[in-house]
């Protein structure tokens, strides 16, 4: 397994940081996680349930999100034979509380708009908190297609409410504590037939803070801290992977992550398909975020995820292509790019992408706050913070895949490739691929945890880890172990432990934030 530094002047230059990626590893502030493509070509429909006190019954005809940026990429190949839930002790959700009125009739409250004004197709969408003493409903509209949208440009990315002791979970088309669909925006999200009301669902928050991490995790992770990061430098202060981490992406999105799709195939995607990828970003993001939430001062609950669009080389690749759905066609090498060329690549307009606007961004003063995303692409709700990657002829077949904070790319050879098997498979039982798991990891700034020395480290691995990390263990085939990649206790751990380092070591504009807001109909 190789790592791989590669440099923010990349967003110019990418051609030579590719050299730069194959040769091996530097120190750079732009250094990124980078591992081989020792992959194996077998994983097909392996997960990873992660819903962690949420149903499953997620994604069936639904989409959302995906987001694309900076450097910290890994590959390898992935197989998933054994999944565990996460954060098993998360309380079981709130059942206590009656749902409020969503009637609008309550003295004070303001008539509903009037339906005639609605276009053909179109529908009211009513935002229902779902908890006694809660704020007044939000109410949005459906485009003419029946799916959630903001402009003609951008997704509408619906709020995370905070409720006082509780952590929010989504939105579902019921007001019970389990059942029901997720409800996910964007051309290819929940399509309504009708004007509807949306539940928000709770669960009852457990605190945590890093004085509660067990003696063996903080003994791992503070040996990563002072021992693996110095010699492969991950965690920087300003730098690409310092400024760029999911973390950050995060906080910059105004508690939001969106997706971009490269489909470096020339396979067709049906629009079932399109709505099953982003289902899966989805639970594959907020999988990780679920153990952060009561963590600390991390401010968000479970969080809205977006596709923004997908890059084609021919747009009859796009079978049953949405009137609102963003297909961009072009056969370009733009960057971001992972150390590999198929031949063609695929790429959204590089206007839409944190990862080439870095630099743009965070030299504005008072950085993302104060970047100003084009009108063109629908503002801030517009752009994409990770590609997700999916070549058809990529090296090492099926198993290979490389990632980090740019996203990630996945082999996928064949109509039913490794990625869409995953998607169906996530769509029928919600379950995670086990490799979506360990590469999203990356985004976050993990390292993997298998393989021997490596990039200036003589010792890769603490001398007291065992095989405690489930998900960053995946592939596990220079050590023997069997692989099991869910997010147990230790991957629990481990992204509070990062989280709270990171915070630490980027500087202090990184954690400023608009929220997305919640306005009350009739205010």
């Amino acid at each position: 397994m190789k790592r791989t530094g590669i440099l923010q002047t990349w967003l110019i230059f990418f051609s030579i940081a590719i050299s730069i990626a194959l040769v091996g590893c530097d120190e750079n502030v732009n250094d990124a996680i980078f591992d081989d493509g020792n992959s194996q070509n077998d994983y097909a429909n392996n997960n990873n349930a992660a819903n962690n006190g949420d149903d499953s019954n997620n994604n069936n005809d639904f989409t959302n999100n995906l987001n694309n940026n900076n450097n910290a990429n890994n590959a390898h190949g992935d197989t998933d034979t054994g999944d565990t839930p996460i954060d098993t002790g998360d309380s079981p959700i709130d059942t206590g509380d009656a749902p409020i009125d969503t009637s609008g009739d309550d003295t004070g409250d303001p008539p509903l708009p009037d339906t005639d004004t609605l276009a053909a197709g179109q529908f009211l969408i009513t935002l229902n908190q779902n908890y006694t003493g809660a704020p007044r409903n939000m109410i949005v509209t459906t485009d003419a297609y029946g799916t959630l949208v903001g402009d003609a440009n951008a997704p509408l990315v619906l709020p995370s409410p905070t409720r006082s002791g509780h952590d929010f979970r989504g939105w579902f088309t019921t007001s019970a504590a389990t059942g029901g669909d997720r409800v996910l925006s964007g051309a290819t999200g929940t399509k309504f037939t009708e004007s509807t009301t949306i539940y928000a669902r709770w669960t009852t928050q457990t605190k945590r803070t890093l004085n509660d991490i067990p003696a063996y995790e903080k003994e791992v992770f503070d040996w990563v801290k002072n021992v693996r990061n110095e010699c492969e430098v991950v965690i920087t202060g300003s730098g690409g992977s310092g400024g760029n981490l999911i973390f950050h992406q995060l906080y910059a999105g105004g508690g939001s992550i969106n997706w971009a799709v490269r489909w470096e195939s020339n396979n067709t995607v049906t629009l079932q398909q399109r709505r099953q990828i982003a289902g899966m970003l989805y639970d594959g993001i907020n999988e990780w975020i679920r153990p952060l939430m009561g963590y600390e001062d991390f401010p968000f609950g479970e969080i809205p995820v977006n596709v923004v669009g997908w890059a084609v080389q021919n747009e009859n690749l796009v079978l049953d292509r949405q009137p609102n759905e963003n297909i961009w066609v072009n056969s370009t090498n733009d960057g971001p790019i992972s150390g590999y060329e198929t031949g063609f690549i695929c790429s959204a307009p590089r206007e839409r992408s944190r990862f080439l606007n870095y630099n743009a961004i965070n030299n504005t003063s008072g950085g993302h706050i104060n970047y100003v995303w084009p009108e063109a692409i629908g503002g801030r709700n517009g752009r994409f913070d990770m590609y997700l990657w999916l070549t058809q002829d990529k090296e090492g077949g099926n198993g290979s895949a490389e990632g980090g904070d740019w996203g990630f790319r996945w082999g996928n050879h064949g109509t039913n490739g490794a990625a869409m098997q995953a998607a169906a498979s996530h769509s029928n039982n919600g379950t995670i691929h086990g490799t979506m798991t360990h590469e999203i990891g990356h985004g976050y700034g993990f390292y993997d945890w298998y393989g021997g020395p490596c990039c200036g480290c003589t010792q890769r691995n603490p001398t007291v880890y065992g095989n405690q990390s489930q998900s960053m263990m995946h592939y596990t085939y220079n050590t023997g172990i069997p692989e099991r990649p869910g997010v147990n206790q230790f991957d629990q751990w481990q992204i509070r432990y990062y989280y709270s380092w990171v915070r630490d070591k980027s500087p202090a504009n990184r954690w400023e934030y608009d929220p997305i807001p919640w306005v009350p109909y009739g205010n």
